[in-house]
């Protein structure tokens, strides 16, 4: 077996796959840290007023992912 990045990476282009995709990651990654939940609920629902204000709520998921993975940085 060999990891290696998928070339046919699925993109999320509107809010409701962006919406969908997260709460599957919601569910996954707080299984075993529960206490994570409410930070995790608070980010999501700040993206999806970022949709909802008509701001670039992808960029902003992106980078902040990004800056989270780099320096682990907190959900909330």
């Amino acid at each position: 077996m060999v990891l290696a990045p998928n070339p046919k990476r699925n993109t999320l282009h509107s809010i409701d796959q962006w919406t969908s995709a997260f709460q599957i990651y919601v569910k996954i990654f707080t299984e075993p840290a529960p206490k994570d939940t409410p930070a995790l609920m608070k980010y999501g629902s700040v993206i999806r007023e970022l949709h909802t204000l008509r701001a670039n709520w992808k960029f902003d998921d992106d980078n902040f992912r990004k800056l989270r993975q780099s320096q682990g940085t907190q959900w909330d």
